[in-house]
């Protein structure tokens, strides 16, 4: 007699039917990544350069012979802007392209070659510092002729006398008040400067259409070689800035590489603000003791201004128009600096101040516009997660 079928299937019988239930093993805990602490290095400075600006392109055709020489030291887009025909003219340039530069020279070719009288022009600005350094670069070209002009912010002229020539620069930084003002100036020759991807007002970005829709047969020249920030701090802004950027065509072009091998982008997560403060002072007072003198450190503040010794500390929207050899940007956080238009252009605009370093601080969660930088280009240091790793060399140049 078979017995096999009378015997359990294991150590004790079950009762028909049931299910055995088997437990599964636990996954393996994995620990929560913790941070870890990377001091920021110590600046590192690229060498000293003249200010000015551009590589002198050849001469334009058929100027070989004529002129004063005032346009020589300019690149051949910055010369066909100067020395444009008569009529409504829009030079469109990003940032470190020289556009006030050359705007003066266009004014100074005006007087000097073409005989126009100054007493004729106007030079616009917005703030009282940006005309008297317009004053200074018409002085360096004109001489005493420069005393004829007419430089003053656009506040001081609301009610005078038209001038035949009107000169404006950093359209893209007026309000809508502001510009019906300077229409009120009434110029038969109109010549502006400006940027829409640096526009940190609302009505910044649609004046340069308006000028170009209200001034039949405007021509537009655009500027595109950066003289100022080194090519790793200006891919990084360019990224931030080309998912809206306005002036698409304009793709702007380095002229300055890194020679130090320190990234010139470099990000500094504090554990609260009063590291962020002490951290910050600690950078300018290395700078200071490397003879970086304040004027050339520009922090650049997201909200309120506040003092910092050893620095030029102002809000960003102070900062249009001027440029530093290092820039320090406190509080880029998420509340800041969110991920929408206008954030994109504040960093866009922060960043491409910067001549040599740019320093990005903050306490808290980071703006998540800097997870679109690309990892190459910058570096993250202070309280680190554990599983962020460090950036390698630029890869994006």
């Amino acid at each position: 007699m078979d017995t096999r079928a009378e015997e359990p299937d294991g150590l004790f019988a079950l009762p028909e039917g049931a299910r055995v239930s088997r437990r599964r093993r636990a996954a393996p805990r994995r620990s929560q990544p913790t941070d870890v602490y990377v001091p920021l290095p110590d600046p590192v400075l690229e060498p000293q350069r003249a200010t000015a600006a551009a590589v002198p392109g050849p001469p334009l055709s058929g100027m070989e012979e004529v002129g004063t020489g005032l346009l020589d030291r300019l690149d051949m887009m910055q010369r066909v802007a100067a020395s444009a025909s008569p009529g409504p003219l829009l030079i469109s340039a990003g940032p470190g392209t020289g556009k006030t530069h050359t705007l003066a020279h266009r004014l100074a070719y005006l007087v000097a070659d073409l005989g126009t009288p100054a007493r004729e022009c106007v030079a616009v600005t917005r703030t009282p510092r940006a005309a008297a350094e317009f004053r200074g670069l018409l002085e360096r070209l004109l001489g005493e002729r420069a005393e004829g002009v007419t430089v003053a912010p656009l506040a001081e002229l609301a009610g005078a006398e038209p001038w035949r020539h009107v000169f404006a620069d950093d359209l893209h930084d007026y309000t809508a008040a502001e510009y019906e003002v300077l229409c009120g100036l009434d110029g038969e020759f109109v010549y502006v400067t400006g940027d829409a991807d640096q526009a940190l007002g609302e009505d910044g970005p649609g004046l340069l259409e308006r000028f170009t829709e209200g001034h039949v047969d405007t021509r537009v020249v655009r500027l595109t070689r950066n003289y100022r920030s080194l090519e790793t701090i200006l891919a990084a802004a360019s990224l931030l800035v080309s998912p809206v950027g306005v002036a698409r065509s304009r793709l702007l072009q380095p002229c300055r590489r890194a020679t130090t091998g320190q990234p010139a982008v470099q990000r500094y997560a504090a554990a609260d603000p009063a590291e962020e403060q002490g951290v910050m002072e600690e950078l300018i007072g290395k700078l200071g003791r490397l003879g970086v003198p304040a004027a050339a450190i520009g922090v650049l503040w997201l909200d309120a201004a506040r003092p910092v010794a050893g620095a030029t500390s102002l809000p960003l929207r102070e900062a249009v128009g001027r440029e530093f050899r290092v820039v320090v940007v406190p509080g880029v956080d998420a509340s800041s600096v969110p991920m929408t238009t206008a954030g994109r252009r504040r960093l866009f605009v922060a960043l491409s101040r910067a001549r040599d370093l740019a320093y990005l601080t903050h306490t808290g969660p980071v703006s998540p516009l800097l997870a679109e930088i690309d990892t190459g280009l910058v570096r993250v240091y202070g309280h680190v997660p554990g599983g962020e790793r460090q950036m390698q060399q630029p890869r994006l140049l």
